[in-house]
């Protein structure tokens, strides 16, 4: 028999440059299938600029080995003022570990938040 859980979480970071942030980790047990679905918000600290990511990505293990079965989808083409065009929302894969990472911009300062689903599925 087989089993599934489901896990919502929030994160919460700020970047100050254009240097790529980790706002939130994702650990993949043995033998899974994991599906992470991410609502990914960022708004300049002044609230004058805004963008906004929506993506899912499948990762599946077997024994202890990682991979992301296709490649990151995008479920929302980046949605922002013209402003916010180089800020950056993806996730990549070390390991067994997924990381959801953002990038803002030179000399400015946004916050960012990432509302994030985990389902796992194993034998």
């Amino acid at each position: 028999m087989s089993a599934q859980t489901v896990d919502s979480k929030v994160a919460t970071a700020q970047t100050v440059d254009a240097t790529q942030t980790t706002i939130a980790t994702v650990s993949i047990p043995a033998s899974s299938v994991t599906v992470i679905e991410a609502n990914v918000q960022a708004l300049k600290s002044d609230g004058t600029t805004a963008k906004a990511w929506k993506f899912w990505v499948e990762v599946r293990d077997n024994a202890g080995v990682s991979a992301i079965v296709g490649a990151l989808a995008s479920l929302l083409t980046a949605q922002g003022d013209a402003g916010a065009a180089t800020w950056d929302a993806t996730a990549t894969l070390a390991g067994t570990t997924l990381s959801i990472k953002v990038t803002g911009a030179v000399a400015t300062t946004v916050n960012w938040s990432a509302h994030y689903s985990v389902r796992v599925h194993t034998p």
